[in-house]
């Protein structure tokens, strides 16, 4: 067959589902389409939908770039199910054969392997150790523009400058764990040239990914991330690999070549690039060395010597990147899915592949679910989530600036419902910028709303003790309340339209700070609960909906006697409560005797109580006016001790300032004592001028002549001034 001719792929027509079912006014970003479409899933009923998101490919620890991705995904996928109601079947990937992990794990396999035949660093280590670094300094020398010129002969010398340390330990014949992880980076790449014709166990790979893919969930979880509902791995569905290629090798849409892999044409998909070509739909008998077109993508890839491997009609090799996820989601899904989804950078060529090779697998003879084109739409919305940029850059290990999932949230000041905000306030598509800007936004957010429920909860137990007292509280329902109802109306009218307007979440989030800005107001108003409650729920449903609460996603089963008597706030409030009614009761009777010194301290001791003690426990007392109790909250313990240094800090800045003006007053007022002293009569006894009269005033100046009248008066207000200010000041003496 002659070689493919790259030829221009226009973008199919996409067809709009339909479906008869009543359901909610939601449109959606579509990449296929790049607008919104108004979504109606494949299921006649309405309300089954099915989701495939790309997942990871576990060879290291997940990054804030993939929270981004997962965590927004996690935020889309709640609202269909708990917003719009929807049955959603959500599948996703995990890539556990791949060249990073292949290549990763069986270098860890042979340090490991090295190291355990070597306990300890014997001259042989040293010897091999010396190789490694020359084999790496052939390597990377040259690459670097400071060592151009080098030659080996200056390997001493070079590695000294570059890599001191490293150098000094070895010298050293320094302790086993030193020594290996010192040496890691260049032994790992040394070890591995010398096992280049060994075959490997599958668990050496096995160990590697599972341990990641460990590592990945226990990350999600603590993100709050919903599990899948399926998960698929590729080494599980290999035999499906080899179908899936089988089928269309038969079909003509790929061919095999001399190293045993099957290709396609790039292009078919509806994410293709101008660029894209197809092939012809014919069988090719021959065996070409290469692919054809530079645009064709591996399939099944033919596996080397210390790779895992699987056979198939081609030989011996292992599924290509793009083929794993048309296989799993088909397999587990069917032949039309309604969503796929994934971050931006898969959109091209991962996805315009997958697009490719499945509408050719499923395209039907029969016309079964065919298009306005007459062919196979295979999905019906792609969602890509926008990167999470940091000084400008995608974040990502390639580009060496990531921060991974832990080290954010274990030592980066990051929390995991912070995190989320920044994603919800920023939308899902658009890229995100971290920035000062960005994370202020989300922490003012987090704490007015956390401020609101604080405060509402505090207020409801208030309210539930008083009832209990037989002392229920009023339930007026006037003009405030009618205000306040609407408010609650119209913001569920107004996060219907932003969540129905392809999951603007960014809008959302600023209605639930307007309606608690709304309800704030209403509260300073009356003591009056029933409709504040009423918010308050709405409120935590939304921002449950959008995964902010911290209930583990792996929770099974319900409450019971004893897991409810573990609740540490509902166990502590009878107590702390009855401290605080006793505090309550000193403090009125010492307020009362204010000029007393028992009643200061007493006053002392409260104050220290609320702002030290308490707070240091988690417990907050809000003081109201004497005919109240305080008012009890449950705040985090860091908060309060925040916000008592704040508070310190800005009276340490008051004194400073108080201290600075009495400074400032005394300086001047020395100056004015000194200016005071001055005798009138002799204050205009200057060389300026030539004759004065018995007060000092002058009459000539100093050429001779006559003051005038004008200037007289002037100087009279001053001799007048400052016989007022010096018999004053002799006055005080």
């Amino acid at each position: 067959m002659a070689s493919a001719t790259p030829l221009r792929r226009e973008q199919p027509p996409w067809s709009a589902p339909e479906s008869s079912a009543p359901l909610p006014p939601l449109s959606i970003y579509n990449t296929l389409t790049r607008k919104k479409d108004a979504f109606m899933p494949i299921d006649k009923s309405g309300k089954k939908v099915t989701w495939y998101c790309c997942g990871p490919t576990v060879y290291d620890a997940a990054h804030l770039g993939h929270a981004r991705n997962y965590v927004t995904t996690d935020v889309l996928r709640r609202i269909m199910r708990d917003y719009f109601g929807f049955d959603v079947t959500f599948v996703q990937n995990v890539t556990d054969v791949d060249d990073k992990i292949i290549l990763r794990a069986r270098q860890k396999h042979l340090l490991d392997e090295f190291a355990g035949l070597n306990p300890s660093v014997t001259a042989e280590v040293l010897e091999t150790a010396g190789k490694a670094w020359h084999a790496y300094f052939d390597k990377n020398a040259a690459l670097d523009p400071e060592d151009l010129g080098t030659t080996p002969e200056q390997f001493d010398a070079w590695s000294e400058s570059k890599h001191g340390i490293l150098m000094e330990l070895i010298a050293k014949e320094a302790s086993k764990s030193g020594f290996y992880a010192a040496t890691t980076s260049v032994l790992l790449p040394y070890l591995d040239s010398l096992h280049k014709n060994r075959d490997f166990e599958p668990a050496v790979f096995a160990k590697l990914s599972s341990y990641w893919e460990r590592h990945f969930n226990e990350d999600m979880a603590t993100l709050n991330v919903l599990p899948p509902t399926v998960v698929t791995r590729v080494s599980e569905f290999i035999p499906e690999n080899v179908e899936f290629v089988r089928k269309l090798v038969e079909k003509g849409f790929a061919y095999p070549t001399a190293d045993g892999s099957s290709l396609i044409a790039d292009g078919e998909g509806a994410l293709a690039s101008s660029k894209a070509s197809t092939l012809p739909n014919t069988v090719n008998t021959s065996l070409p060395e290469t692919k054809k077109s530079k645009h064709d993508f591996a399939l099944w890839k033919a596996s080397k010597a210390g790779e895992p491997s699987w056979e198939s009609p081609w030989g011996k090799g292992r599924p290509g990147w793009h083929i794993e996820c048309s296989v799993m989601c088909s397999a587990v899904l069917g032949e039309q899915i309604d969503i796929h989804s994934g971050g931006v950078d898969l959109a091209f060529p991962h996805h315009d592949n997958e697009i490719a090779q499945s509408e050719a697998y499923w395209d039907c003879a029969d016309g079964k679910c065919a298009t306005a084109d007459g062919k196979h739409q295979w999905i019906n919305y792609f969602l890509h989530m926008g990167h999470l940029q940091i000084h400008g850059s995608k974040m990502s290990k390639s580009l060496k600036n990531f921060v991974s999932v832990r080290d954010a949230l274990q030592r980066g000041g990051w929390t995991a419902r912070g995190l989320r905000i920044v994603f919800l306030l920023g939308g899902w598509k658009e890229g995100i910028e971290v920035r000062e800007g960005v994370l202020a936004e989300a922490k003012s957010w987090e704490t007015v709303v956390n401020k609101f429920f604080t405060n509402v909860k505090a207020l409801m137990t208030e309210e539930e003790l008083a009832e209990v007292a037989g002392k229920p509280a009023p339930q007026p329902y006037g003009a405030l309340e009618h205000s306040l109802a609407k408010s609650l109306d119209d913001a569920r009218r107004k996060l219907d339209l932003a969540l129905c307007d392809s999951f603007n979440t960014a809008e959302a989030m600023g209605v639930l700070l307007e309606l608690i800005s709304a309800t704030n107001i209403y509260m300073k108003s009356t003591a009056s609960l029933a409709i504040v409650k009423e918010v308050a729920r709405w409120i935590t449903r939304v921002t449950t909906i959008f995964g902010l609460d911290s209930t583990p996603t792996s929770t099974v089963g319900w409450t019971t006697e004893a897991t409810a008597a573990a609740n540490a706030e509902e166990a502590a409030m009878p107590y702390i409560r009855l401290l605080s009614s006793f505090r309550d009761s000193i403090r009125t009777i010492a307020i009362a005797d204010p000029a007393s010194a028992s009643s200061r301290e007493i006053l002392s001791l409260c104050d220290r109580l609320r702002d030290i003690e308490l707070a240091d426990l988690g417990v907050s007392l809000d003081d109201r006016d004497a005919s109240r109790p305080a008012l009890v909250k449950f705040v985090p313990a860091e908060e309060l001790r925040a916000a008592r240094e704040e508070k310190e800090r800005k009276l340490a800045e008051k004194d400073a300032k108080k201290e600075e003006a009495r400074r400032k007053r005394e300086e001047e007022d020395r100056k004015k004592d000194e200016a005071a002293k001055v005798d009138p009569t002799t204050m205009f006894r200057t060389p300026e001028w030539s004759e004065w009269d018995a007060d000092g005033m002058p009459t000539k100046d100093a050429k001779g002549e006559e003051v005038t009248k004008s200037r007289s008066k002037a100087l009279k207000k001053l001799w007048d001034r400052q016989k007022k200010a010096h018999d004053a000041w002799k006055a005080k003496q």
